[in-house]
């Protein structure tokens, strides 16, 4: 239940930072339990995957997008260094080169190198890739854990935009107060509130 505190100086918004600050607590802990068991579940069938992607490498004429399916399973797996040798490979055999430049900077950005990540990142928003909406949520990560605020927000602003969904809504929200924008934090609780939006 929304507890509305009309003797306060929010009260123009309707909602104390307070409990959006609830909220996101048991949101995160609801979306981290998601998360976790999808990953105990990639991760007791990573070495499977990766045997059949190996095999069919071997047997292909066109092992290219193989190679960056492969690369994508070892960064997850917590291989990036494996990663980037596959996304070489990748290179130069029909691999769409938008897909292959955001999974190096993944892996990149997994090997702790932040600033060549973001390189690739910004030149592949430049150019207004066809995974655009992707690579701004990345960079907006990417921005938001090397301490760029202002610009986590701007990027996450512009994906959602495009798709909003409550996963983003929260984050915006506590890129929001984390910045001090506090009513605009609040602003973008109750918009989802309203709209009863769903992840």
């Amino acid at each position: 239940m929304i507890v509305i505190k009309t003797n306060t100086i929010r009260e123009t918004v309707g909602m104390t930072v307070d409990m959006t600050m609830k909220v996101l607590l048991v949101a995160a802990i609801f979306f981290g339990a998601i998360f976790f068991s999808e990953d105990v579940k990639a991760h007791d069938a990573v070495h499977v995957d990766v045997d059949k992607i190996n095999k069919q490498i071997e047997e292909s004429d066109d092992p290219g997008p193989l190679y960056l399916l492969r690369a994508k399973l070892c960064r997850k797996h917590g291989r990036p260094d494996l990663g980037l040798l596959d996304l070489q490979q990748a290179r130069g055999m029909g691999v769409d080169p938008d897909a292959e430049a955001l999974e190096r900077a993944l892996c990149l950005r997994d090997r702790m190198k932040s600033t060549e990540a973001l390189s690739i990142m910004d030149k592949l928003v430049d150019r207004r890739s066809k995974n655009l909406m992707e690579v701004l949520s990345e960079r907006s990560n990417l921005r938001d854990a090397v301490g760029q605020i202002e610009g986590a927000i701007n990027d996450l602003v512009r994906v959602h935009v495009v798709s909003p969904d409550l996963e983003k809504t929260l984050r915006l929200g506590d890129l929001y107060e984390r910045r001090g924008a506090d009513v605009l934090a609040v602003s973008v609780y109750r918009q989802a509130m309203e709209s009863g939006m769903e992840s």
